[in-house]
C-alpha cells in the first residue's frame, strides 16, 4: 500500500471583506472545541452536527448593546445563507433561558440560540470578550475570530460569507481529490 502525504490548504487570507471586517485568521489548523449543549429550543446540538457546513460560533449576551445591535445582522445572515451550507449558532453566554427567551422574542431572532449557561463552551474557545465570532470549516478546524461586533449587513461582508464558502468548498474538493490512495501489493507466486 501506498500513500501519498496530504498538505492542509488554507482558505485564501486575501478575501474581500478582510481587512474590513478585521477577520483574524487561524493558520495553525486546530480543531475546534466539540461540545453538546441545551438550545433554547429544548434541542441539545453538538458541534459534529453541523459537520460539512461552514460554522460561524457567535458569542453574545442580552445585556451587551454591541450584541443587541449585531444579533438582527446575525439573524439575518442565518436566514439569507441556511440553505447554502452555513450553520449559524449564536451561544449565548452566561444567562438564564428565559432572559434569553425574552430577547429573542423581542428581536424576533430565528437562528439557533444556544445557552452556555456555565460558560464552558466560551471558556473551551477562549472567549474573553464579547462579542465573539469564531469560524470553522466543512472538517470543523478553526479557520479565523472575530472580536467585537461586525456590521454582517455590508455588500463586503455577504461578498465575505459568499466568497468563503466557494472557497472553502474547492479546498473540501481539492482535498477528497488527495485522499491516500491504497493499493494492493502485487501478489507473488
Amino acid at each position: 500500500m501506498t500513500a501519498r502525504l496530504v498538505s492542509r490548504q488554507p482558505i485564501p487570507h486575501r478575501m474581500p471583506g478582510l481587512p474590513s471586517l478585521g477577520i483574524m485568521w487561524n493558520w495553525m489548523g486546530r480543531a475546534g472545541s466539540d461540545f453538546k449543549i441545551a438550545a433554547l429550543d429544548g434541542r441539545r446540538i453538538s458541534l459534529i452536527q453541523v459537520r460539512g457546513k461552514i460554522v460561524l460560533l457567535h458569542f453574545w449576551t442580552t445585556w451587551c448593546g454591541a450584541c443587541i445591535r449585531e444579533m438582527p445582522m446575525i439573524n439575518r445572515l442565518h436566514l439569507d445563507f441556511q440553505d447554502e451550507d452555513l450553520a449559524l449558532l449564536a451561544v449565548n453566554f452566561r444567562e438564564p433561558p428565559a432572559r434569553v427567551e425574552t430577547f429573542r422574542n423581542r428581536h424576533r431572532i430565528e437562528c439557533p440560540i444556544l445557552l452556555d449557561r456555565e460558560g464552558e463552551v466560551g471558556d473551551a474557545y477562549g472567549v474573553l470578550a464579547i462579542p465573539a465570532t469564531f469560524i470553522l470549516d466543512r472538517e470543523g478546524m478553526l479557520i479565523g475570530k472575530a472580536t467585537g461586533a461586525r456590521d454582517w449587513s455590508t455588500v463586503t461582508a455577504r461578498q465575505f460569507i459568499r466568497e468563503l464558502l466557494r472557497a472553502d468548498r474547492r479546498v473540501a474538493s481539492s482535498r477528497r481529490s488527495m485522499v491516500p490512495e491504497r493499493r494492493q501489493a502485487p501478489r507473488s507466486g
